[in-house]
């Protein structure tokens, strides 16, 4: 038994937020409480892709919030209305508005914590984490979601920065050493560590979704009535690493087949360029619309003939897997993925569709049309994707280890003060 242990939790995301990373933290907090942990949350007022959208219904869930809710302190930081850009001076100012009022939250907390978990890609949610360690004096989980910065040097954010680079691997060096165990959700990331050096342990905790979701998602699916022309959709973040102006060549190749068109549903930094290549091309196969809640998601996708996933071409990005492809899969979607590394390997292995190299054009264009002519490649892809999803990526399952290394963190400190007892007693 745990003992009533008493964990917080720092994430930048959080729910209501949509996007894999605020499923992950919300899905983990949920999963503990019924475990009987005691969990806080430090966090962030919903505010991606903007404040607005969260005003407007189908982004609360009721049943969810009760979950969350009742036993736990939520406390949400306010956060900056400047507009997101690719300028990396705005995703400093953002990150670092975060972490400054996060600082004074957590000094003048008078709570006790056994455990704290903090999770990147933002470097300065891992600063916290070391802040809450010393100010608690408690053990330290660090769950990374993705490389920082390992993925943002890749995408040109730090092309004209080459100092704050430097500083920027400095930065997460230190928080590996303060750390007491790391989780990562793509077991691509372990290498990286053992690079860098990293002795302590590293547990493999893929992203997931509950039993409840994927029987949900299974019920949505069979009475979901396809759309009349076959449709591809991306749902998800239109930003840098996405490179969804690849997804509209697409288009463009297919633009001659009345039968086939293409949606694209979220928002981010290259939703302009986006929308600019479109009328470009002069494209009418092709729509963008804006984010939805999550559920809305779902009943879109579940519509559709086909989902696409993209990652751009770059070392940093062959070790993640999208989270939007273990939606995809627990819908039962077949899907055409231009990624490679660690996503490239889930797809092939699960059978869930066709994976080609990134940016290929061409070779994306020809997986859609093999899938679009063959109805019996439909069933397969969509029947072993939701299978591999319920084997591998079911959050109850994979929370077992979570808390076997929780309870392995949590007691070293444990013997530690029994051994301390000990040896005073046989002073005496």
């Amino acid at each position: 038994m745990n003992n009533k242990k008493k964990i917080l939790i720092i994430s930048e995301v959080f729910y209501p937020e949509i996007g894999s990373g605020s499923n992950r933290i919300t899905n983990l907090l949920i999963q503990l409480k019924k475990q009987g942990y005691e969990v806080d949350i430090l966090t962030s007022e919903p505010s991606y892709p903007n404040k607005d959208i969260y005003k407007k219904d189908g982004y609360k869930d009721l049943e969810k919030e009760k979950d969350i809710y009742i036993g736990s302190k939520v406390t949400r930081i306010s956060t900056s209305n400047i507009k997101r850009t690719s300028n990396f001076f705005v995703r400093l100012y953002i990150y670092s508005y975060f972490f400054f009022k996060s600082v004074f939250s957590l000094i003048f907390r008078r709570d006790k914590y056994d455990l704290v978990i903090a999770t990147i890609p933002s470097p300065f949610s891992g600063i916290l984490g070391i802040v809450a360690k010393v100010r608690f004096k408690c053990k330290y989980i660090l769950d990374i979601r993705d490389l920082w910065p390992e993925c943002i040097k890749n995408i040109g954010l730090f092309r004209k920065n080459k100092f704050s680079l430097k500083i920027a691997y400095k930065l997460e060096k230190l928080i590996f050493r303060f750390t007491d165990s790391i989780v990562i959700n793509s077991i691509g990331f372990e290498e990286y560590l053992i690079k860098n050096n990293y002795k302590k342990q590293i547990e493999f905790i893929p992203n997931g979704l509950q039993i409840n979701e994927i029987e949900g998602y299974k019920s949505i699916s069979k009475k979901a009535k396809k759309h009349t022309k076959f449709t591809v959709t991306y749902s998800g973040m239109i930003g840098l690493p996405q490179n969804i102006k690849s997804l509209v060549r697409v288009a463009n190749i297919l633009r001659n087949i009345d039968d086939i068109e293409f949606k694209i549903i979220g928002t981010g930094i290259q939703e302009g360029k986006v929308k600019e290549l479109i009328e470009h091309y002069n494209l009418k196969n092709i729509r963008v619309y804006a984010p939805m809640p999550k559920s809305m998601v779902i009943k879109e996708l579940a519509k559709c003939h086909v989902a696409l996933a993209h990652l751009r071409k770059d070392s940093a990005f062959d070790l993640v897997i999208p989270g939007k492809i273990i939606d995809y899969m627990g819908i039962g979607i077949p899907i055409v993925a231009g990624v490679e590394g660690y996503a490239s390997k889930v797809i092939n292995e699960s059978s869930s569709g066709i994976v080609v190299e990134p940016d290929d054009y061409v070779g994306l264009s020809k997986a859609i049309l093999k899938i679009y002519k063959s109805s019996e490649l439909q069933k397969y892809y969509s029947n072993n994707g939701r299978e591999y999803c319920l084997k591998n990526f079911c959050v109850e399952n994979n929370l077992i280890k979570y808390i076997n290394l929780i309870e392995k963190v949590t007691r070293r400190n444990d013997y530690g003060e029994k051994g301390r007892y000990v040896r005073m007693e046989s002073l005496h």
